[in-house]
């Protein structure tokens, strides 16, 4: 497989002779991506409400057993990476053949109605974080959860009724610890925190209390909660 992976790369270079830069970067990526053996495709949807614990699994399932990742995307959006996604499905196709999605997607369907919580919790993944729209129970604050909000404004001097009208999210793992945080999330540019500084704001955010994990299918995983 390294071989043909090397030839492949030879070959994308003297085809991507005289073509822009961006293009050979995109295609270069894909090579590499499969090289990890990390296998994508892009699924599209006209909102995000469309998500079911039964899509939940599949994805796992997939990602798990196969190593393909699926990319979702909004339908009417304008995205510049064709070159990457005609060079990922070319490799995808010579990997898993035609009608391979559908085919599995059938099978995994069938094996889903007949599992367990227990048995559905297989396909999870511990360094995956799941968003709170799918968990049976969302992580819980043992303290004050005010004073995680009073940290940020205090250490970034930010308004108070503008921090508070803002979204934000922090990440809880599995053990209970706040592993990151994005503040703003509709608008990323109105905060940005350095990676040292992130790194000490953990720190200290987690002396403030204790945090219940969330749960999925009976099992403590990594997930997002508003704050």
């Amino acid at each position: 497989m390294k071989q043909i992976i090397s030839i492949l790369f030879i070959t994308l270079g003297l085809y991507c002779y005289g073509q822009n830069d961006k293009c050979i970067e995109q295609k270069q990526a894909a090579f590499y991506d499969v090289k990890m053996k990390h296998y994508k495709y892009i699924e599209y949807h006209s909102n995000w409400a469309d998500s079911t614990k039964y899509r939940l699994y599949r994805d796992n399932h997939l990602s798990k057993y196969f190593g393909i990742e699926k990319e979702e995307r909004l339908l009417g959006y304008k995205y510049n990476d064709s070159c990457y996604w005609q060079t990922m499905d070319s490799l995808f196709l010579e990997k898993f053949g035609e009608d391979f999605l559908i085919k599995e997607n059938e099978k995994i369907r069938i094996e889903y109605s007949n599992l367990t919580k227990r048995e559905k919790s297989k396909v999870l993944q511990k360094d995956k974080i799941y968003h709170m729209v799918y968990l049976d129970q969302l992580a819980i604050f043992e303290g004050d959860i005010s004073k995680i909000r009073e940290f940020f404004i205090k250490t970034y001097n930010l308004d108070m009724s503008e921090f508070n009208n803002w979204i934000n999210v922090l990440t809880i793992d599995r053990r209970g610890k706040i592993i990151d945080y994005t503040l703003d999330i509709h608008n990323e540019l109105s905060f940005s925190s350095t990676m040292k500084q992130k790194k000490r704001d953990l720190k200290e955010l987690n002396k403030i209390g204790k945090w219940k994990s969330g749960i999925l299918w009976g099992k403590k995983v990594n997930s997002d909660v508003f704050f």
